[in-house]
């Protein structure tokens, strides 16, 4: 219950359309709290990173500058090692990042990581592959401007080539499925923002699961996939 006298939440949405990552917002909690942040603002830029959330914390990227001018494309790679090790390893790959970055005095010390680069090195080429698979086998309904594509892989990874291949095609509405058990595990996708995928997941999984998420990048879980997609078109 989000409204227990007992839970303090913080979210930016309630404040306005900016879109602010969890590790930006714990940042500046902490530092309005004169609790000394600046040896981990390159792990708050990471975060927002993996979150894409850069345009609207510029000002972090600003004000990191000024301390240490980290290259941008280390943390990128910092924020790829971070994945990789979720999806290759789940609870383990979070407990194995999370304790090499309490380790690391700095961006440099946590990329050493072999264990790390070799997970990142096995998903890196899964994902070549899927989007490689996508090009040739994706469903592109023109007059509904979607692009349908089924993920077959071991690895849980339907978000990540969801947010790759939206990134390449940027004026298309991107839906990427899983066969997950007896489910399907959906990302939707959509740079242009001018039709909401939270508002989209949360109604085509109305009955058959649950969805829901932000403007642009969102996600479900239902047991029907041809009601999903049928509703998705009628929302369209």
């Amino acid at each position: 219950d989000m409204n227990s006298d007992d839970i303090l939440h913080i979210n930016p949405m309630f404040y306005g359309s900016s879109y602010i990552p969890a590790s930006c917002v714990v940042y500046e909690l902490l530092k309005s709290i004169d609790f000394d942040v600046k040896p981990f603002s390159w792990i708050a830029l990471i975060g927002i990173i993996g979150d894409y959330g850069v345009k609207d914390c510029e000002w972090m990227f600003e004000e990191q500058k000024k301390i240490d001018d980290i290259p941008h494309c280390e943390l990128i790679k910092a924020s790829e090692i971070i994945a990789s090790s979720i999806t290759l390893k789940g609870i383990k790959g979070c407990e194995k990042v999370l304790t090499t970055l309490l380790k690391s005095q700095n961006y440099k010390d946590f990329a050493k990581s072999s264990e790390l680069k070799r997970w990142n090195k096995i998903v890196q080429t899964e994902i070549k592959r899927l989007v490689k698979a996508f090009e040739k086998d994706k469903e592109f309904l023109e007059e509904k401007n979607v692009i349908f594509f089924e993920i077959k892989s071991k690895m849980n990874i339907a978000s990540i080539i969801a947010t790759i291949v939206a990134e390449k095609y940027p004026n298309n509405i991107i839906i990427i499925r899983k066969k997950s058990g007896d489910k399907w595990k959906i990302s939707l996708r959509y740079q242009k923002g001018d039709v909401n995928m939270g508002d989209l997941a949360k109604k085509a999984s109305d009955g058959i699961g649950s969805g829901g998420g932000h403007v642009k990048s969102a996600g479900a879980l239902v047991n029907n996939w041809e009601k999903f997609k049928k509703r998705v078109l009628e929302f369209l």
